[in-house]
């Protein structure tokens, strides 16, 4: 029994120092000094802000002159428009250039957004614009401002506070017009004789420290591959766009057609994403209500903008007529109800009757138009609206038959029933159903199909994501 606990305590004994071995040989490491070498040596952090241009906006005091005669206003010369220009009065579309930005030095890269505000008064001795809102036969169209391309019809008043405010994109390589015009229409059986003696002078110069810029990221960028179409995704501003250019082929439509494309090697050919905000809604074949230019989004694109969809289950948005019935103007003669002998035949009809003169025709906002007032405008009034809010340097125009054509059907769907710039008969123009399918309509078809522009772009203008 003894020999057992003698063998226990041994144990228990011999366990005890492990123990204690263990703990003192542990604690001895926390006294073990560790040697250092510093080879940190020394690290820099450099930094700096680079080269900040300047944009310089610059006036030049331009005149524009109109004088008119007891003539001009005769009944012989109805439905004339009359512009004012640095030269004196002219019949030939003018604007003049009042402003002009530019980037310092040239060789800058970086984009700049500017925004501004002008003054805009008028004064008189016996004042047009008084005299014109006083008067009870007054129209639409008859006297319009133009600042930017942006009328300002005396019809619906002068601009609000006396101001105008806009801005743009510019690059060290660009200049940016700031622009100016005025026109009188001698309207067609209406007594104007209130305008006789009356004249206008209209001053506009900027509103001090009301012109800014600051760098931002490039306005045009890309945006990848959308993947239901397969096309190149462009955004301008908040806008977007397929890129089409690539998708078909403008060597063999410029040799059926000519060049109506407006292409070109370093042009990209965008199409709108979704048709524009513009025209009027209708929840039945003839209970239509025009939307407010002050509604939220209007002029831009909008994804419910989809025209009329075949059934009243939801309402048509955004829908207009491709040019108005009395289109004095406008594609269509209304002396022989047939399309204007400019753009094609009875029995040639041409694949391309959106052309940039009838943009910028004697009074394209009010020419295009009928007794139901803006509703009616024709599509190349909403287009060249689209152009001027983007603020960009690119030209504007409608989707055309044969560049349809080349397209797959899901290249050129978009969910929505949208115009083309073609005519189909002589009173027909080819449009894009919902599911893609290629039809036409009656030029004059109010409640049906919608805006979808193109803006054609330098492509150098476009930068990457």
């Amino acid at each position: 029994m003894n020999e057992i606990n003698n063998k226990r305590n041994k144990l228990l004994f011999v366990l005890g120092i492990i123990a204690l071995l263990l703990v003192v040989i542990g604690a001895t490491y926390a006294y073990f000094a560790v040697t250092t070498v510093n080879n940190f040596g020394t690290s820099t952090i450099n930094a700096q802000a680079g080269n900040i241009g300047t944009v310089t906006l610059n006036g030049n005091s331009a005149q524009l002159n109109m004088s008119l005669t007891a003539l001009d206003m005769v009944q012989g010369n109805s439905d004339i428009t009359y512009y004012a220009s640095s030269s004196g009065k002219t019949t030939t579309p003018t604007e003049e250039v009042i402003g002009t930005a530019s980037v310092s030095p040239t060789s800058d890269t970086n984009t700049y957004h500017c925004t501004y505000t002008l003054s805009v008064t008028h004064s008189g001795t016996n004042d047009m614009y008084t005299v014109f809102s006083g008067a009870t036969n007054k129209s639409a169209g008859q006297i319009i401002l133009t600042i930017n391309g942006v009328d300002y019809d005396f019809n619906d008043g002068w601009p609000t506070s006396n101001q105008v405010s806009g801005s743009f994109y510019i690059k060290g390589t660009q200049t940016k017009n700031i622009t100016a015009g005025f026109r009188i229409i001698n309207k067609s059986n209406v007594n104007q004789n209130y305008l006789a003696n009356t004249d206008i002078s209209i001053s506009i110069s900027l509103v001090n420290n009301s012109f800014s810029c600051t760098a931002t990221e490039d306005y045009i960028r890309r945006m990848g591959t959308d993947e239901t179409t397969g096309l190149p995704v462009v955004r301008i501003g908040t806008e977007e766009f397929y890129d089409i250019t690539n998708a078909i082929n403008y060597t063999n439509l410029i040799n059926t057609n000519g060049n109506i494309y407006n292409y070109a090697n370093d042009k990209s050919i965008l199409l709108a994403k979704y048709n524009l905000y513009v025209g009027q809604n209708c929840t039945d074949a003839s209970t239509c209500v025009p939307i407010s230019t002050s509604a939220s989004g209007y002029g831009l694109q909008s994804v419910d903008a989809k025209g009329y969809l075949g059934n009243w289950d939801n309402p048509a948005v955004g829908v207009v007529p491709f040019s108005g019935s009395n289109n004095t103007y406008g594609y269509w003669d209304p002396s022989n109800s047939g399309i204007n002998s400019t753009y094609g035949t009875y029995t040639n009809y041409a694949n391309n009757i959106y052309d940039t003169d009838y943009v910028t025709a004697p009074n394209y906002s009010a020419a295009f138009s009928n007794s139901a007032g803006n509703v009616n405008y024709s599509v190349a009034y909403y287009v060249e609206e689209y152009v001027n809010r983007l603020g960009i340097d690119g030209t504007g125009r409608l989707l055309t038959y044969p560049e349809a054509n080349a397209m797959t059907q899901t290249q050129r769907t978009n969910g929505a029933r949208f115009w083309l710039g073609s005519a189909r008969s002589s009173s027909g123009v080819r449009n894009v159903y919902d599911s893609g399918d290629l039809s036409n309509n009656g030029f004059n078809y109010a409640n049906g199909f919608g805006v979808r522009p193109v803006i054609v772009v330098s492509t150098s203008d476009i930068g990457a994501w």
